[in-house]
Parts: structure tokens; C-alpha cells; sequence
């Protein structure tokens, strides 16, 4: 699978296991579905149907899966949030674009639209590290 994985940690004085349920809380209350839950890990992917009507910013803001790991030491919990942005489909797409487009002898004809793509893409990093941010900040509070 391609993707693009994006980490952020924040230390914190909560208990562990109160950190693991505050996480699986936010995780179903933002309808994301959870495959692991352990003591020191929860991992999570979008549980939503790519089929669903949402609007463009929801689907924008919302993580393709992640994992959550807390480590802890004497005095405190290291908080891990690696998340991820799936890029597979975006690719093939402008990739057999850009095939046709070349066969028909457009050869600066994919240059176009990879720059709204690359656009795009960096929106929806910057809303995907504000919406981490966010989230975190929930976890953590």
C-alpha cells in the first residue's frame, strides 16, 4: 500500500490506562474503527465507507488509519500518534492519465494537473497535522 506516514509524541503525567481509554473514546466518537487495543497500543483505520456522502472537508480531515503508542517511564507517558494519508488511488489515476495523455502526444500535457494534485495533497497534510493536533490535545485532556 502507499501511503504517507506522519508522526507526533507528547509526554504527559496521565496514568496509561486512562490515556488508552480517553483514546478508544475519541476514536469511536470520530466514527473511526479500532483493530487493536492493548495496554500500550491502539491502532485504528477509517471506518467509514469511501461511498458515504460527506462533505470534501470531512473527507479531507480524516486520517485513512493510525496507531497510538504510549511508553512510560518513572515520571511519564511518551504519547505516540503515527498516522497515515493512503495516496495509492490518487497515483494510479494520474499515472494512467498521464500514460494516455503521453500515447496521444501530449507530453507536457500530465505536467498540468500534477500541480493542483500536489496542491491538493499538501491541503490535506496541513488539515491532517491540525486535525492530529486536535486530537491529541483531546486525548491528553
Amino acid at each position: 500500500m502507499l501511503r504517507l506516514t506522519f508522526k507526533i509524541s507528547r509526554s504527559t503525567d496521565l496514568p496509561v490506562w486512562t490515556l488508552v481509554d480517553n483514546t478508544v473514546l475519541e476514536l469511536i466518537t470520530r466514527n473511526y474503527r479500532i483493530l487493536n487495543s492493548t495496554s500500550s497500543i491502539v491502532e485504528f483505520d477509517n471506518s467509514s465507507s469511501s461511498w458515504k456522502p460527506t462533505s470534501r472537508f470531512e473527507t479531507m480531515s480524516r486520517f485513512d488509519g493510525g496507531k497510538l503508542k504510549f511508553s512510560s517511564d518513572d515520571k511519564s507517558v511518551l504519547v505516540t500518534f503515527s498516522y497515515y494519508l493512503n495516496i495509492l488511488w490518487p497515483v494510479i489515476f494520474f499515472t494512467t492519465m498521464s500514460i494516455f495523455l503521453i500515447i496521444d502526444g501530449e507530453y507536457y500535457g500530465p505536467l498540468f494537473p500534477l500541480v493542483f494534485y500536489v496542491i491538493a495533497i499538501t491541503i490535506n497534510i496541513a488539515m491532517l497535522k491540525g486535525n492530529a493536533n486536535k486530537m491529541l490535545d483531546e486525548i491528553l485532556n
